[in-house]
C-alpha cells in the first residue's frame, strides 16, 4: 500500500517534466523556425494528417512486425544460451570472450555481408534486429546466473537440494532482475536495429518515412515516425519494468550494457 502514493508521485513528476519539456520545445521551435526545429503543435498536426491518410499506421505496423519477430528470436536464443553459460562455468568461460567480441562489433560494419546473405527484404531486417538485441540479453542473463550469491547455493546444498532444484528455485529466480534488464536493453538495441535496417536496406516502415521526410525537409512529418519509435521503445521498457516488479519485487534492477 505504501508504494501506491510513491508511484503516483513519480507519475506526477514525470508529467510535470514532460510539460516543461514541451513548453521549452514550443518556445525554442518558434524562435528557430520550423525548418530547424518544428514545434510540438506542428508535429501534432502532421501526426493527425499522417494518421488520417493511413501512411504512418501502415509504416508502424511494418516496423513493429519486423521488430517483434527479430526480438522474439533473440529472446529464444539468448536466454537459454545465457543460462547455459551461467549454469556451467566452463561453458561460460569458453564463450564469454566471443560473446563480448561480437557485442563490440559495430552492426553497421556487417551490413554488406547481411545484404549478401539475405537480400534487401524482410529477412535481412529481421536478422539485423535479432543481432542487435541478442548480445545484451545473453550478457545480462549470463551475469545474473553466474553472480548468484554463494551463500544461497551453499545453503541449498546443505539442505540436500539437487542441481536441478537449485537452478529452478534459487539461481533462476535470483537472476530474474538482471535477465529482465537484458530484455530492456535488447529491446532498445532492437529499435535501433530496425531503424538501421530500414535506412540501409529497402526503405520501408518508420525508417523509410524518416529517410523520405528528412531528404525532402518536411521536418514536422519527419518528427512523427521518430517519436513513434521513441514511444515503442519506452513502452516495451516500461512493460518489462512492470513485469520485473511482479516477478522479482525483492530486488532492484542493475543495468549492464
Amino acid at each position: 500500500m505504501e508504494r501506491l502514493p510513491q508511484r503516483r508521485g513519480s507519475i506526477t513528476l514525470r508529467l510535470g517534466a514532460l510539460s516543461l519539456f514541451l513548453v521549452a520545445w514550443q518556445i525554442l521551435g518558434l524562435i528557430l523556425g520550423s525548418l530547424f526545429l518544428p514545434t510540438p503543435l506542428g508535429v501534432a498536426f502532421a501526426a493527425l494528417e499522417l494518421i488520417g491518410s493511413g501512411i504512418v499506421l501502415q509504416a508502424a505496423f511494418n516496423s513493429l512486425s519486423i521488430l517483434a519477430v527479430g526480438y522474439v528470436l533473440a529472446i529464444v536464443v539468448a536466454i537459454p544460451l545465457g543460462l547455459l553459460m551461467g549454469g556451467f562455468k566452463r561453458v561460460g568461460e569458453t564463450l564469454d570472450v566471443y560473446v563480448n567480441a561480437f557485442n563490440s562489433t559495430p552492426r553497421i560494419a556487417l551490413l554488406p555481408l547481411i545484404i549478401v546473405w539475405f537480400g534487401l527484404g524482410s529477412p535481412a531486417k529481421v536478422f539485423i534486429v535479432f543481432l542487435s538485441a541478442l548480445f545484451p540479453i545473453i550478457i545480462n542473463t549470463y551475469s545474473g546466473v553466474s553472480n548468484v550469491g554463494e551463500d544461497l547455493l551453499e545453503t541449498a546444498k546443505a539442505f540436500g537440494s539437487k542441481d536441478r532444484q537449485t537452478f529452478r528455485k534459487i539461481m533462476f529466480p535470483a537472476s530474474l532482475p538482471t535477465i529482465i534488464t537484458g530484455l530492456r536493453l535488447g529491446a532498445a538495441r532492437g529499435v535501433l536495429g530496425i531503424l538501421m535496417a530500414e535506412f540501409f536496406t529497402a526503405a520501408s516502415g518508420l525508417g523509410g518515412l524518416i529517410v523520405t521526410y528528412g531528404n525532402t525537409f518536411q521536418m514536422e512529418k519527419f518528427f512523427v515516425p521518430v517519436l513513434i519509435l521513441v514511444a515503442i521503445g519506452t513502452s516495451i521498457s516500461e512493460l518489462l519494468k512492470s513485469l520485473e516488479r511482479k516477478l522479482a519485487p525483492w530486488k532492484t534492477t542493475e543495468v549492464r550494457i
